[in-house]
């Protein structure tokens, strides 16, 4: 992407997320959401916004699994994934709810994910839920500092949750939900700081300037390094703008 396209999408994502932070009713803003879609069991995550460190334990959330019936016909499934995920929202309306992508290089089940994909989509969607999408790859280097290799594996991100955040998760949903919460969290916490006071005035240079370095606001919340370069790559991707999901004159 050249500088221009990413210039554009920083102001356009910060415009959008600015909005949101200051227009959402208080009881929106107590919760952000990570969102693991799967036919088999869809993860999500719902923490408060108010957990001031990333690794801070209290804010363990409520982590749950929307596991459907093998047996039952695909159709049906997807149909009660839908009507649960649109429950929870309903009941918890999140902040920001950062969702993982498809892994557009997998040769096995793509259409099936893409419908499962599609049908959580329309309900984020029809709830007017703000969202970033984001690539399995990023979740990973989110909670291990790595993309891929060993300390990517499904075992190896339920133990990593366990250690860093002391949470116990019961499947690798749940697991990598609980860290697409964080990212939830770390990204509203730097769209409402005021190391993200750039407008749209900013020049090209001065935004890659500003985003190379980690504002000092994100490091006193316990924000890593590779951390914030997962945050980074989230608000400068125009693939993944939050303004695609919310209708903004709600």
């Amino acid at each position: 992407m050249g500088v221009a396209k990413i210039r554009e999408s920083f102001i356009e994502n910060r415009r959008v997320m600015r909005k949101v932070l200051a227009s959402r009713p208080k009881s929106r803003q107590r919760f952000v959401w990570g969102l693991d879609p799967s036919l088999s069991g869809t993860g999500i995550t719902i923490l408060s916004k108010d957990g001031r460190d990333l690794y801070e334990k209290e804010y363990a959330g409520d982590v749950s699994c929307l596991t459907t019936d093998p047996k039952a016909k695909r159709y049906a499934r997807m149909d009660y994934i839908q009507q649960q995920v649109s429950a929870k929202l309903a009941s918890h309306q999140p902040l920001l709810l950062v969702m993982e992508d498809y892994a557009y290089g997998a040769k096995l089940r793509r259409e099936l994910l893409g419908e499962v994909g599609g049908v959580i989509r329309m309900a984020l969607w029809q709830h007017n839920v703000p969202v970033i999408l984001a690539a399995p790859l990023q979740l990973k280097k989110f909670l291990t500092g790595k993309g891929g290799g060993s300390s990517g594996s499904k075992s190896a991100i339920m133990m990593e949750v366990l250690d860093k955040y002391g949470v116990k998760t019961e499947n690798d949903n749940e697991a990598d939900s609980y860290v697409l919460a964080r990212i939830a969290l770390a990204l509203v916490q730097y769209f409402g700081s005021k190391a993200c006071r750039y407008g749209s005035s900013i020049t090209s240079k001065k935004l890659i300037n500003h985003m190379k370095k980690m504002p000092v606001e994100m490091k006193e919340l316990g924000c890593k390094q590779y951390q914030w370069e997962v945050v980074v790559s989230l608000v400068l991707n125009k693939g993944g703008r939050v303004a695609d999901f919310i209708r903004e004159e709600d």
